[in-house]
């Protein structure tokens, strides 16, 4: 019971801290700086994301072989610091006005927050549970806290935010490090045989579990390129803003359910996980019309209040980003049924590769046409798109007593 408490908190107060901040930054930056930063920080969750994904090896592997664990750690600190590297060249070529010191305060935090989620990882996995909840509180706490003290001292700059997590990220590793001295004397000649091996593992379930994070890049990066700096900051903050109030009531509401879905796939109770998907479904469904009905009535009253009257100026359009968010949010319930009974990675990944071309190509034309319109269109036909597609992968699914199966 402890444990479960422990794990709780350290999901609840990231989330908290989370929501926290996006009013804090949207209220504290003008739109320019908040544009800035939320370009910046939509690069940075997409590669944390395909990081987080790709550790899931180790997460797999360390209870089966503890004695690997320096090498696997390791390797994947290796793989951290190259997406590090790839991160910040892309970064400084898509975004060349933002310049090379913010390029490399990215490079820095990258490396960093690598460092700091193989940490967590290993206490994940050893199950020690009140260390584990304790890193992730102290890192979410001190973020926030040094961001309020830079903006109540300091002049209010994207930049503070980051420099304020990477001295949060150097302070809790150097805290986790201090209760697990988990780097022991490695084998080099082993570490590139477990690179391989962790990017095999890892690499399709990372790109197809950062694929919203992908998407929304892909938005932005296009709206980087066609507005001028000061629209940037308003359609990223109606972004945050909306993307949150939609997207994060469902993720809560899942949480129960994966739980005893998993519980009924290990009882070879397939009927129980088919019935609980459909409650989970109908569910959804009431959460998520229920916001979008709030949104229209009441959205354009949370945005004066969350950020400025300014930003409420064509409202109705921001608002058709609301429909975008609720389609990934029923595709983060396919993507869970496709784990569940195994559906083929290579194939999804062929489904995300098709909808990233596809969004990239109407991006393209529909943000010259329509500007703001064209963004919002182009956002929710990407995820129409995936919902769809993983749709039409998982009809073909049967639940059966014991066992699931494909249809061919």
């Amino acid at each position: 019971m402890r444990n479960i408490l422990f794990y709780t908190l350290a999901k609840f107060v990231p989330v908290l801290v989370g929501i926290l901040l996006v009013p804090l930054l949207v209220k504290s930056l003008d739109p320019t700086e908040y544009g800035a930063y939320y370009s910046l920080n939509q690069l940075f969750n997409m590669l944390n994301t395909i990081l987080l994904a790709s550790t899931m090896y180790l997460q797999n592997h360390y209870l089966e072989k503890p004695q690997l664990l320096s090498v696997i750690q390791m390797s994947t600190l290796l793989i951290a610091s190259g997406l590090a590297i790839i991160g910040s060249f892309l970064f400084y070529i898509f975004f060349q006005d933002f310049g090379l010191n913010i390029t490399v305060l990215l490079l820095f935090n990258l490396v960093l927050f690598g460092i700091y989620q193989n940490k967590m990882i290993i206490l994940n996995v050893s199950g020690n549970a009140l260390h584990y909840s304790g890193g992730q509180i102290i890192f979410s706490l001190l973020k926030l806290l040094f961001i309020v003290l830079f903006f109540a001292f300091l002049p209010k700059n994207f930049e503070f935010v980051f420099i304020g997590q990477f001295i949060s990220l150097f302070i809790i590793i150097c805290y986790l490090e201090f209760l697990n001295k988990s780097f022991k004397r490695i084998p080099f000649k082993e570490v590139r045989y477990y690179t391989i091996k962790v990017l095999g593992f890892g690499i399709i379930l990372s790109i197809i579990a950062s694929s919203d994070m992908v998407l929304n890049f892909i938005n932005i990066l296009f709206a980087n390129q066609n507005f001028n700096k000061t629209q940037l900051g308003i359609y990223s903050a109606n972004f945050s803003i909306l993307n949150m109030l939609v997207v994060l009531p469902p993720s809560i509401l899942y949480l129960p359910f994966i739980s005893k879905i998993y519980t009924e796939k290990k009882r070879n109770n397939y009927q129980g996980v088919k019935i609980l998907f459909k409650q989970l479904y109908i569910f959804s469904f009431i959460l998520i019309i229920s916001i979008l009905v709030f949104l229209y009535y009441f959205g354009e009253i949370i945005i004066h209040v969350a950020a400025s009257k300014s930003h409420t100026e064509n409202y109705i359009d921001y608002y058709l980003l609301t429909f975008g968010f609720a389609l990934f949010s029923f595709s983060k319930i396919e993507m869970l049924k496709s784990q569940i009974f195994n559906t083929n990675k290579k194939f999804l990944l062929f489904i995300f590769l098709f909808v990233l071309i596809f969004t990239i190509v109407v991006s393209a034309f529909l943000f010259g046409l329509y500007q703001l319109r064209g963004a919002v269109i182009s956002n929710s036909l990407g995820y129409l798109i995936l919902y769809l597609l993983l749709v039409l992968v998982n009809k073909n699914i049967i639940y059966t007593r014991g066992k699931s199966r494909e249809n061919n």
